[in-house]
């Protein structure tokens, strides 16, 4: 029996079943391929690059989940389809959310135009992956110009960082108070060696901005992917839920990347587990996380189902 049958079996006198599954569950953090576009990275990528990473196998793979929708973030795509990607991607309609990527360093005019040329109602932040950059990277001035840019179009950005850029991190979003930073993975901690410092003091620093949002997301990817268990990803799930707070937490699968060490019942499964043994949440506190947060946060076009907290877009 898996952990969601456990949750709703209500005739079951095992403890943990007082919290109740998630009635419906928005993908914050979903990654899909199109076989029309060039993705170089893939090359380097052998777990990948013979797949069909659409949107039917993501399904298949989550099975009976309660998926509502998805946000689709940027798949590193080539530079010269980022815009082809965006524009693919608003066609599908399970994805209410999309967040683009976008050179941020090219500077403010360049970043402009090409926001103006993906605009679209489902366009709701963008993304430059900063996990293979040096260190001052996000803090170069043309980079400053871009994110000026940002947070004049009231979008949010994705902050995708291993946990050494953390502190770059920090002076980055302390000059940009009005524009909503969302941290990917949590900012990818060494849960492999199970290293929680300096990551958690840097957490606590970064969470101190109230225009930061985490993600409960890729903490599988960032483990050993075939030996890792729910004990060794509760101290840093919890770290985060504890100082982030349930307002300013999303769920997110980080598929088709997180299929390397885990399913995404699995994943949801473990993350229910590390709810009620860890963070002692309530079912207001578990649907905010799968749901509502992600609604409200990202402005999607969805029935809210209760939750608080931060406005949208921090408008």
């Amino acid at each position: 029996m898996t952990l969601q049958e456990l949750f709703n079996n209500t005739q079951s006198s095992v403890a943990m079943s007082s919290l109740k599954f998630p009635s419906a569950i928005v993908d914050s953090h979903l990654h899909l391929l199109n076989p029309n576009l060039s993705y170089s990275w893939l090359q380097d990528a052998p777990s990948y690059n013979e797949h069909d990473w659409s949107e039917e196998r993501y399904k298949e793979e989550a099975g009976t989940l309660p998926l509502s929708a998805g946000v689709f973030v940027e798949a590193d795509v080539d530079s010269t389809h980022r815009k082809q990607e965006a524009q693919w991607i608003y066609e599908n309609p399970f994805v209410k959310g999309v967040v683009a990527a976008v050179a941020v360093e090219d500077g403010g005019i360049a970043v402009s135009e090409h926001i103006d040329a993906i605009a679209h109602p489902k366009l709701k932040g963008v993304r430059r992956l900063l996990q293979g950059e040096h260190l001052d990277f996000c803090l170069q001035p043309s980079y400053l110009e871009g994110m000026r840019v940002i947070q004049h179009k009231k979008l949010s950005f994705d902050i995708c960082i291993k946990h050494h850029q953390l502190p770059s991190i920090i002076s980055l979003v302390r000059q940009f108070p009005e524009c909503m930073f969302i941290l990917d993975h949590m900012g990818k901690p060494d849960i492999r060696h199970g290293v929680l410092e300096p990551w958690s003091s840097h957490i606590i620093a970064l969470a101190a901005y109230p225009n930061v949002m985490c993600k409960i997301s890729g903490a599988t990817t960032e483990a050993d992917h075939d030996n890792w268990t729910t004990d060794q990803l509760a101290p840093f799930i919890s770290h985060a839920v504890a100082t982030f707070g349930f307002n300013r937490v999303l769920w997110g699968s980080d598929w088709f990347v997180s299929v390397v060490a885990t399913s995404v019942p699995r994943w949801v499964d473990s993350v229910m587990a590390i709810m009620e043994t860890h963070c002692h949440a309530t079912n207001e506190d578990v649907e905010k996380l799968f749901y509502s947060n992600a609604v409200r946060l990202y402005n999607l076009p969805l029935a809210p189902r209760g939750g608080g907290g931060i406005e949208n877009r921090l408008a």
